[in-house]
């Protein structure tokens, strides 16, 4: 025991691992190397993602499916199959979702019904070359409120 108020000064120093837990933090290393690799680790245990084993549980339901000989084993393959898929597609083919272009809550974009927008793009054009020829100058209505806009 060292007498109190003098400095340690042997052993391993604080914060630095010992040798069990470089060797278990090594072992993680190439097990995630192997894994990355397509090769099994020394036990037997693939490091993988949940989307993968969805993936490969996926299309070994799908083969199944196909190489099914009997009608109800082929539908009940291709429903498991699909199930799964069902989970994936979020993740692989994100939902398209309904953009409005220069909405405002207080001043919204108003459209026509049953106006193109080439009608639109027509009567711009129009609206411009009027306003060319007479020498009129266009206001233009003020920018959206947005990030880029912002002036604080």
């Amino acid at each position: 025991m060292r007498p109190v108020g003098l400095p340690k000064t042997g052993g391993r120093q604080k914060g630095t691992l010992n040798k069990r837990t470089r060797l278990r933090e090594q072992n993680i290393r190439e097990a995630e190397a192997r894994a990355v690799a397509g090769l099994k680790s020394r036990d037997s245990v693939i490091l993988a993602s949940s989307m993968d084993v969805l993936d490969e549980a996926m299309k070994f339901f799908l083969g199944l499916a196909r190489e099914a000989k009997e009608l109800q084993e082929k539908g009940d393959n291709y429903i498991a199959a699909a199930a799964i898929a069902e989970k994936l597609i979020p993740f692989k083919h994100p939902r398209l979702a309904t953009v409005k272009v220069g909405e405002d809550r207080d001043n919204p974009f108003m459209v026509r019904d049953g106006v193109t927008s080439a009608e639109i793009r027509a009567e711009l054009i129009a609206m411009m070359m009027e306003a060319r020829d007479t020498g009129e100058v266009l206001e233009l209505p003020p920018p959206i409120d947005g990030v880029a806009n912002r002036q604080e």
